[in-house]
């Protein structure tokens, strides 16, 4: 399915709705599946909400230049295309893997599983992350991109892994328990709810 409509609003809001491979150039786009969700070539210059029944993946690079709302509860997200962008990411499902070629800010997610994200710049958050399983932030273009996770209500639920640079900051905000994986990085502030422990 490919919907060009270049400066205007895409709006397929039908529960039952299902598609294949959505292509799609909008300004404001919302669409919702009643199944898995895959987002071919796209670009979007206001903002870009999926819901989606089953697992969300891309077949093609997404430029978007406003938030992205992505919600697949008990779902997969894999969204890996290397020169993909976007705007703050606000993120529910259940093992999600987003890769950004730009600085990453991620608004309010909910992940059941693992969570993976891996940007080219730095990489904040704007929301609360309650996280269940492990989570993997990776940023290593070389350019000493700070990570700083500072919500105050965040949770991370499994182990906590930074990939980054030797001259990067590391800032983290955990309310439970935190255990973080091996770590290089210029400097480490971590707040925690409960024990800090290193596996």
């Amino acid at each position: 399915t490919t919907i060009s409509a270049s400066g205007q609003d895409i709006t397929l809001d039908q529960a039952a709705s299902t598609f294949g491979t959505l292509a799609l150039t909008g300004v404001n786009v919302a669409v919702t599946e009643n199944a898995a969700t895959d987002l071919g070539a796209s670009t979007v210059s206001g903002t870009l909400g999926i819901t989606s029944a089953g697992a969300v993946t891309d077949s093609g690079t997404l430029a978007i230049t406003g938030a992205t709302t992505i919600s697949a509860s008990g779902q997969d997200i894999t969204l890996d295309e290397s020169a993909s962008t976007f705007g703050t990411l606000a993120l529910t499902g259940a093992n999600v893997a987003v890769t950004d070629a730009g600085a990453v800010d991620l608004g309010a997610s909910t992940i059941s599983g693992t969570f993976g994200i891996t940007s080219g710049g730095a990489i904040t958050d704007s929301g609360t992350q309650a996280i269940t399983g492990d989570a993997t932030f990776t940023n290593t273009a070389g350019d000493d991109d700070a990570i700083t996770l500072d919500d105050a209500s965040n949770a991370f639920g499994g182990t906590v892994t930074f990939a980054t640079d030797s001259g990067s900051a590391v800032t983290i905000v955990d309310t439970t328990a935190l255990d973080l994986v091996a770590l290089t990085a210029a400097s480490l502030s971590a707040t925690a709810g409960g024990a800090v422990t290193d596996s």
